[in-house]
């Protein structure tokens, strides 16, 4: 090289964070984390209803009279995710929007200690 060093990182320019942008960034990374935030809770309503199925499914004693084997056990799996991830984008329980809520708090008197 010419002696000069390279101000910029190697992997190129950073770009600023919403502090430093005027805020406008910010706005889209609260929207970003917010979008991000509620598909976490609904994702993890979905796992507690679908194992929530799978327990109330194995409590009821099988009769024998009618055995579809392992590809039954798959379409009560199958049928069991998709009911609880439906159930979950549609409200489910309510777990999900308590949850968001919760740690949305949390991190509002975070950043209020921060400030």
């Amino acid at each position: 090289m010419n002696g000069i060093s390279n101000p910029l990182p190697e992997n190129g320019p950073r770009r600023p964070t919403g502090s430093q942008s005027g805020g406008h960034a910010g706005a889209v990374d609260r929207d970003q984390d917010r979008k991000r935030l509620n598909k976490a809770c609904a994702e993890f309503e979905a796992l507690l209803v679908q194992k929530l199925f799978q327990t109330m499914r194995a409590s009821i004693p099988k009769s024998g009279l009618i055995d579809g084997g392992s590809a039954e056990e798959i379409y009560t799996a199958m049928m069991d995710q998709k009911v609880a991830q439906d159930l979950a984008l549609q409200g489910g329980l309510g777990l999900s929007a308590r949850m968001k809520a919760q740690i949305i708090r949390y991190m509002e008197d975070l950043k209020d200690q921060n400030d």
